[in-house]
């Protein structure tokens, strides 16, 4: 599978970018770094109950 990155844009609320800022901060990481760990837990855990998703290469 290839390994580049895709630019996304995601619409937040001022009060869910504070947030999600404040955690970031908290564990110490860039903004995109914990969007990618959330992301990355909720497709874990949506395998985990679904099975996994095979990608297809391009």
């Amino acid at each position: 599978m290839a390994t580049k990155m895709k630019m996304t844009g995601i619409r937040l609320t001022d009060e869910q970018n504070y947030k999600i800022r404040y955690i970031a901060e908290k564990h110490h990481r860039k903004l995109n770094d914990e969007f990618r760990m959330i992301v990355e837990k909720h497709i874990q855990l949506f395998e985990l109950e679904n099975g996994e998703i095979q990608v297809e290469e391009q």
